[in-house]
């Protein structure tokens, strides 16, 4: 149904829109800033590469290429005493200009007499080791993500979401929930929508691709500034709005039907961006009779304001709303139909102000609200409600950053926050009764017990004989209100030229537990050649308990937080100045991580009351290696290969381990992506003068310029649990004496195939994507379903899954 409307769209726009041979002229427009004190660089040399345009920053760092024909360019920015940068594959659209903020790194290193400079590969901020930055026409060229920011990580070596239908970011063996996000400053728990609680995961992203500006990726030993989350973070800048005039865009894609609009404040002593979503899904085909149809919307908005030259106010704000409805047969009996609702919000808002006191200090103030909400209710038709889920977590937080150059070669970065936290959930279950069967065999009118599983002759019904067990209605009903306070202090330090120190401390406090901690982290580089570097970072990341455990025991405030100790080394050559090579190994050591009391114990159904310890370690030994060619002339590519171990301890029989739920072991992926301008082709222009190429062109795979990749991807089989049947109660269960983890899921791999066609009229620019996932539709197993009557089914990843969409800029 997408593609459908997306190729009528295409026949819609190639006809109605006039064409030109000559259309208009766009722009680059934005800011140069270095990247640590946010000082604004004037006289910046920018230079758009295989073209005679240019231009430099003014005095306060601002700068306008204008008059540049639509189409990609590569623009390069370079000033004495800054590493170099290149901007890649830079879209300028007619009549319009795209809006960018460039961040300069400084250097003590001579570069003169270098062939080769690693300016088409920008560092993470603060990064040493384990880190990719990307940008926005990374994100939304890359095959098999839907422009979605969490799946594009995936291409990165250990980097893994577990299933097809969740974004969520496991890195290096870890588990959900261990990543942190960051979108300009503000911490947010779950930016998607239908999030998964306690993840960091779900199924559609609800940031809006097109506000991205840059990417900052963190797989491990991350600075100071960042806490909280054991394994990695995931820091996201957004772009400001065009601060000379008034744009809009209207796009579909995965996440919905909208718009976005920007324009200046004040005669461009500000800007504002602000889009809308809808799922559109449920409106098609509300009358064909289809259940568990999604339905959704978000909204976005960033508004910037210079109070002067050197202070300015930036609020953003970000809102998700979904639900739907389902209507399945149940695990236990074809015949008893559960009927599930699920609705939930997701929202962050923050003003943060921005001051720069001197060339050499900085400071970041923000104040911000994230919550997130879930309310969940499940009926049968035997038994009515069973089940209902009303939950709200919400942070009130405030933190800020201060940053000192105190000469070129060393500055300090220090900072605190302070979050008040207010969970409340209010979970109920419905009785339960545990019954005794017999079953009718093979014919025989006499019931039978059934002592034997799985059965080899026939089970033609059950019948109830007995009433085993009796269980209450239980339910949660608990409020949390408490304080998070955090401190962090960096020092970074270039003591003599090809060495790099970054070393920081980070203080947390958790007033609702009392758990108190201090995380050093180390970061070493040294440079030996122009092109070559070796790296070593270190620290220990320590995270909250899951906020739900919180409220289902009040044992549950005696939790520690759980911590990673990383040690990580690796090699970085750039063989040419587009292809980039990694070389990194890795460990990681898990302590005190919270499990169920039950876990401890040899049975699986003790009732403990849901209370958790911290009797969980772990360990991830690893290796990764990563190459990556920049879209500098007509082709891009990735190879990345990951091989690792993760292990954790089983709390029932010390000593002994079992592999890690997301053990993959081996993860391959490989993209690859060709890009041409067939504008300069001569057969392509005779063909878009022809009547016939206007009504199907949707059908043909060119356009002005075309984009063609694919990414393949492999994992090795995810472990999981043997569980046993038992007849007499038509209950599945682990064996208390039952190693866990002991059998793999057969593994994982699909081939993804992305055309990208954007079509350059007069005054617009049409952008058509289509992204096909699992082209060749392997079926890759997700999970086993268990059903009350013994049977086991298997559950599968998404089969051929063909999104399409597009942009229209006017």
């Amino acid at each position: 149904m997408r593609l459908f409307i997306v190729n009528i769209f295409v026949v819609f726009i190639t006809i109605t829109v006039k064409g030109s041979d000559f259309p208009k002229p766009g722009g680059i427009q934005g800011q140069v800033i270095d990247d640590h004190t946010e000082q604004a660089l004037p006289g910046v040399n920018i230079l758009v590469l295989d073209t005679e345009f240019g231009t430099a920053t003014d005095e306060n760092g601002w700068f306008l290429l204008s008059n540049l024909p639509a189409g990609s360019y590569h623009v390069r920015f370079e000033m004495m005493g800054y590493k170099p940068q290149t901007k890649l594959n830079l879209p300028v659209s007619p009549d319009r200009n795209l809006v960018l903020t460039v961040h300069l790194q400084r250097t003590v290193l001579e570069m003169q007499n270098i062939v080769v400079t690693p300016d088409f590969f920008k560092k993470a901020k603060d990064a040493v080791i384990s880190d990719r930055s990307v940008d926005f026409t990374e994100i939304i060229s890359d095959p098999g993500s839907s422009m979605d920011v969490q799946r594009m990580m995936q291409t990165l070596p250990s980097v893994v979401s577990g299933s097809d239908q969740y974004n969520e970011v496991v890195v290096r063996g870890g588990a959900p929930g261990e990543n942190l996000f960051v979108m300009d400053h503000i911490e947010i728990p779950n930016p998607n929508h239908f999030g998964e609680q306690g993840s960091g995961g779900g199924p559609i992203g609800i940031i809006n691709p097109m506000f991205i500006n840059e990417v900052d990726f963190y797989a491990g030993s991350f600075p100071a500034r960042y806490g909280d989350k054991a394994s990695s973070v995931m820091d996201i800048e957004l772009r400001e709005g065009n601060r000379n005039k008034f744009e809009m865009q209207i796009d579909m894609g995965m996440h919905g039907f909208g718009a976005l609009a920007e324009g200046p404040i004040n005669q461009g002593r500000g800007s504002y961006l602000v889009s809308y979503h809808k799922s559109y899904l449920d409106l098609i085909i509300a009358n064909t009779g289809l259940t568990a149809v999604p339905q959704y919307y978000n909204m976005q908005a960033k508004v910037v304001y210079d109070l002067s030259k050197k202070h300015k106010i930036i609020w953003n704000g970000l809102y998700g709303n979904d639900k739907i409805s389902l209507e399945e047969d149940a695990y236990t009996d074809i015949s008893n139909i559960y009927f599930v609702d699920v609705k939930g919000y997701e929202y962050a808002s923050g003003l943060s102000w921005k001051g720069l006191w001197s060339k050499q200090l900085y400071s970041l103030l923000t104040v911000y609200k994230v919550e997130n909400f879930w309310w969940n209710k499940v009926s049968t038709t035997d038994q009515g409600l069973i089940y209902t889920k009303d939950d709200l977590e919400s942070n009130l937080a405030i933190k800020g950053d201060l940053v000192y150059r105190l000469s070129k070669r060393s500055e300090i970065t220090t900072g605190f926050s302070v979050n008040n936290v207010d969970y409340s959930y209010r979970d109920w279950g419905a009785e339960d009764t545990l019954f005794a069967y017999h079953y009718y065999l093979d014919g025989n009118p006499a019931p039978q017990l059934l002592s034997d599983w799985p059965y080899t002759g026939t089970v033609d019904s059950s019948v109830t004989v007995a009433e085993l067990e009796y269980f209450d209605e239980w339910e949660i009903d608990k409020a949390i209100q408490s304080q998070k306070m955090a401190f962090h202090f960096q020092y970074k330090w270039n003591p003599v030229d090809k060495w790099t120190l970054i070393g920081g401390l980070r203080y947390d406090y958790f007033a609702f537990t009392g758990f108190k901690s201090l995380s050093p982290r180390l970061g070493l580089s040294y440079q030996f050649t122009p092109v070559t570097k070796i790296n070593f970072g270190l620290g220990r990341h320590y995270q909250s308990p899951t906020n739900y455990y919180l409220a289902l025991n009040e044992k549950n405030s005696d939790l520690k937080n759980k911590h990673t100790d990383q040690i990580v080394l690796g090699l970085e050559h750039l063989l040419a100045r587009d292809i980039r090579a990694t070389v990194e190994a890795y460990s990681r050591q898990y302590h005190d991580i919270p499990v169920p009391l039950s876990m401890t114990t040899a049975d699986s159904l003790d009732d403990t009351d849901d209370e958790y310890v911290n009797a969980g370690t772990g360990h991830v030994e690893g290796i990764e290696i990563f190459f990556q060619k920049k879209l500098y002339d007509r082709f891009h590519w990735i190879l990345s290969y990951s091989h690792y171990i993760s292990k954790r301890e089983d709390p029932r029989f010390p000593g002994t381990e079992y592999n890690s739920s997301f053990d993959f072991r081996n993860v391959f992926t490989f993209v690859l992506g060709y890009k041409e301008d067939l504008r300069e082709k001569a057969w392509y222009r005779r063909m878009k003068e022809k009547a016939w190429y206007q009504w199907t062109s949707w059908l043909l795979p060119f356009g002005d310029e075309i984009e063609l990749s694919l990414r393949w991807r492999y994992l090795g089989g995810r472990p999981y649990t043997i569980q046993d049947y038992d007849p007499y109660t038509q209950r599945w269960y682990i064996s208390g004496n039952r190693a866990l983890n002991t059998e793999r899921f057969p593994e994982y791999h699909r081939l993804d195939l992305m055309l990208n066609r954007r079509f350059i009229f007069e005054k617009i620019n049409l952008v058509v994507f289509l992204d096909i996932q699992n082209i060749y539709n392997r079926d890759n197993v997700w999970t086993y379903s268990y059903t009350q009557d013994g049977k086991k089914e298997t559950v599968y990843q998404y089969k051929l899954f063909p999104v399409g969409g597009f942009s229209l800029e006017l």
